[in-house]
């Protein structure tokens, strides 16, 4: 088990905070909503810096306010990645 670096920690931080999740990190998993689950596992995937990026039903299980911050965030990772290609549904 690798030590988490400061740039892991903070990017750890301003994603969970971007998702409105960052008071849920202390939480054990089972005492969380599935909503919250869903955004914890997206800000798992979006912590791990990829090149390709797959969703299945993202926005399962979370309310519509959560939803577009979500899908901001989403757009904004997508455009840095990609630049302004626009990826559509499979």
């Amino acid at each position: 088990f690798k030590k988490y670096s400061k740039q892991n920690i903070k990017s750890a931080e301003e994603i969970t905070k971007q998702l409105d999740i960052f008071k849920l990190m202390q939480q054990p998993v089972c005492k969380i909503s599935g909503g919250e689950r869903q955004k914890v596992s997206i800000a798992r995937v979006l912590l791990q810096d990829t090149k390709i990026l797959l969703m299945d039903e993202p926005l399962s299980n979370i309310d519509i306010a959560s939803q577009k911050d979500i899908l901001k965030i989403i757009n904004t990772i997508r455009t840095k990645i990609t630049g302004n290609i626009m990826i559509g549904k499979v």
